[in-house]
């Protein structure tokens, strides 16, 4: 019987009689439900606030952080909850509905491989670290709703090169490249609704200036340089430079070195970076000729330059968050403290803190220090 119940067995299986499918990912995440399809979107759906990630939880789709591609979230949920797309390795795209009015702490960040992402038009909240760590992204539009954005929600985004604003609040704060949640820390365009003031920071750093037309509303421009690093793209004509999607680019930009590249030492406008620094000293540099301008020695507050934001090496221990030479479960207790908001953490403390080095303290630190301290891990 049993040779005769194998053998059909192996028949049924030759013959196509069954099939074996991989069973669905998917459950709920509070009162929201998820599945994750086989080409690696994940696809979220519901109404209302989407809950934090839970203590250092790996649980529901974060068991999935290294193979989700794409992120879908559906018309109707009205938040990303705090570090709950936390170091997606393998995501690629975000689509957020318009329904969504705040985006969390660190919801996006360590996301590598993250290329595009759509802020909503309903968004009003951007919380700290939000993209941290996100080097893909090119370009990003700041709707016009947007009120606040916390401290680093782009640090990182080293690709962040073309930023387009459409909230006046936002316009408002751009007072240095770490403002605004670093938004312009990279930028090498950056476009505003028509009307909207611009800082006499943005008229300084973006001496190249213009208008065009951009989804049918007039749009003012202000660049370092003559060439878009990422063009404004309406029916694949960039509204900036008009550059037609496809053809070449140029392969090098305007060198003073070089006159075959456009430019000579004489027969240029200086276009000046961001800060740049050494442990010494921090200067503005000519993307053209790499003149350096404002060159000046570092003004720290604890470890940190008050002027360009230069971060020197700090001596302290790292998970040593109260400074007393030892790891332990008291500074886990201050960082938890630190998180909650109800304790303070001077620079040095916070260098200490960021055991994870994701530029954020938080509870996840708090985690790591723990599990030092309990022998589970040899370091950090």
């Amino acid at each position: 019987m049993k040779r005769f119940t194998a053998l059909l067995l192996t028949l049924a299986l030759a013959f196509g009689a069954f099939t074996v499918t991989a069973a669905a990912k998917g459950g709920t995440w509070g009162n929201l439900t998820w599945e994750l399809g086989s080409d690696g979107t994940l696809t979220v759906t519901g109404a209302g606030r989407m809950d934090d990630r839970k203590h250092n939880s790996e649980d529901a789709w974060r068991l999935y952080s290294e193979s989700v591609k794409s992120i879908v979230i559906s018309d109707g949920i009205t938040s990303v909850g705090d570090d709950t797309f936390y170091y997606f390795t393998a995501l690629e795209s975000v689509s957020l509905p318009d329904s969504v009015d705040y985006i969390g702490v660190s919801a996006f960040a360590g996301c590598e491989k993250l290329k595009s992402v759509n802020l909503p038009a309903g968004l009003f909240f951007l919380h700290a670290a939000a993209f941290s760590g996100c080097p893909l992204i090119e370009s990003i539009t700041v709707p016009e709703k947007v009120n606040y954005i916390g401290a680093d929600v782009f640090y990182g985004c080293d690709s962040l090169a073309l930023v387009y604003v459409k909230s006046p609040v936002v316009a408002a704060m751009l007072t240095s490249f770490t403002a605004g949640g670093g938004l312009l820390e990279h930028a090498k365009t950056v476009v505003f609704s028509d009307g909207i003031t611009v800082t006499d920071y943005v008229k300084g750093e973006y001496p190249v200036t213009g208008a065009a037309t951009f989804g049918g509303e007039k749009v003012n421009w202000y660049k370092k340089s003559g060439e878009c690093a990422v063009h404004l793209y309406e029916d694949d004509v960039c509204a900036i430079c008009g550059h037609v999607r496809g053809e070449d680019e140029p392969s090098e930009e305007p060198s003073a070195d070089d006159p075959s590249t456009g430019g000579t030492p004489e027969d240029h406008v200086h276009s000046y970076t961001g800060w740049k620094s050494d442990d010494a000293k921090h200067w503005h540099e000519c993307s053209v000729c790499g003149e350096k301008a404002d060159e000046a020695e570092h003004g720290y507050d604890g470890d940190i330059c008050s002027v360009c934001g230069h971060v020197r090496e700090s001596t302290a221990l790292l998970g040593d968050a109260n400074g007393d030479g030892a790891v332990n479960n008291i500074d886990a207790s201050l960082v938890l403290q630190y998180d909650a908001g109800v304790a303070s953490l001077e620079s040095t403390a916070l260098a200490a803190a960021d055991v994870n080095a994701d530029s954020a303290v938080n509870n996840i630190d708090a985690s790591r220090i723990l599990q030092l301290d309990a022998g589970v891990i040899g370091g950090f």
